[in-house]
């Protein structure tokens, strides 16, 4: 597999090799339990924004330890901050 920011295979410290992403994990939310996780992800995600905004107006990338040569992808990624991310769900269902 090539490098990049993603991964799948992590090796744990005893060299066993474990994959990043599991088909078989879920987590089921009742609409009550929603109604409290919606909102705090909703406003996690903006802080994940308005933190990735600031990295980059502040030119950050190497204190992040973030190669210099993944610095032009990230500066021509589309900026999130300016869309709704109303009623968007992430991960898996």
């Amino acid at each position: 597999m090539g490098e990049g920011l993603a991964y799948v295979d992590t090796v744990t410290a005893d060299g066993t090799v474990v994959s990043y992403w599991r088909e078989g994990v879920s987590y089921q939310f009742g609409e009550a339990e929603l109604d409290v996780v919606v909102p705090a992800a909703q406003r996690l995600f903006a802080m994940f924004v308005e933190a990735g905004s600031y990295v980059i107006a502040h030119d950050l990338f190497g204190k992040l330890g973030i190669p210099d040569w993944a610095v032009p992808a990230i500066r021509a990624a589309p900026a999130c901050s300016g869309r709704r991310h109303r009623d968007r769900r992430h991960g898996r269902q």
